[in-house]
């Protein structure tokens, strides 16, 4: 009875509760303001614009803000966040950043670091990481769940088990996996690892296009009873 009691007086405080809530402004999609479109994959901010091969595929919930450089065959899935605000981002040809990925830039960083993040050919990014101001050389693969803070450099073919941390200024020598946190060598790569990248980058680009396919007006299956 008393909770009853106190849940009565606390709505009789707040009549308006309800009201208030509803009235503020929100990014939402049933947002007030006519200004707000929320569904947009490329923003452009401080007269930087996202610049976006025409075969790459930007998942519907993906969003590039700024100067992002997307190469061809390149692809960013669902819920990931690209942002090249302060410096740019570059994603090379047939690289893959994966579901709810993170991916920033810095205004600047210590003499000798770019602040800049640089992405190179046939990377895989896996889902849930966050890169910052970091350069990832050609073939190398990132787990899913990985951080990899400003001015590191992950080497062309190095391998980051899920999870790992890599800490600023770090470098992960070719051809080699490391994982952890803290970060340690795991072991070198046998060569036909090294042919892996090549191999996934692939299979993500023929998926990707079928993810795309289906964001037709009507669907890829019902293009395919036509």
């Amino acid at each position: 009875m008393r909770a009853v009691v106190l849940a009565r007086r606390s709505r009789a405080l707040l009549p308006n509760a309800r009201l208030l809530t509803r009235s503020q402004n929100t990014l939402a999609l049933d947002s007030v303001s006519d200004n707000v479109d929320p569904r947009r994959q490329t923003i452009s901010v401080l007269g930087k614009s996202p610049s976006v091969s025409p075969d790459a595929f930007v998942a519907p919930s993906a969003t590039l803000i700024g100067q992002v450089n997307l190469a061809d065959k390149t692809g960013v899935w669902y819920n990931s966040v690209l942002r090249g605000d302060l410096n740019p981002i570059s994603v090379g040809y047939n690289t893959h950043i994966m579901d709810g990925t993170v991916v920033g830039v810095d205004s600047s960083l210590a003499t000798g670091y770019d602040s800049s993040t640089v992405i190179g050919q046939f990377v895989t990014v896996g889902a849930r990481c966050y890169l910052k101001a970091c350069t990832i050389q050609d073939n190398a693969t990132l787990g899913d769940g990985c951080v990899v803070l400003e001015g590191a450099l992950i080497e062309a073919g190095a391998v980051l088990a899920a999870g790992s941390v890599v800490p600023a200024g770090a470098r992960i020598p070719a051809g080699e996996m490391w994982g952890g946190n803290p970060l340690q060598f795991i072991r070198k790569l046998e060569k036909a690892e090294l042919e892996v990248p090549a191999s996934n980058a692939a299979a993500n680009f023929k998926l990707a296009g079928e993810h795309a396919a289906e964001f037709l007006p009507d669907g890829q299956a019902y293009q395919d009873l036509k």
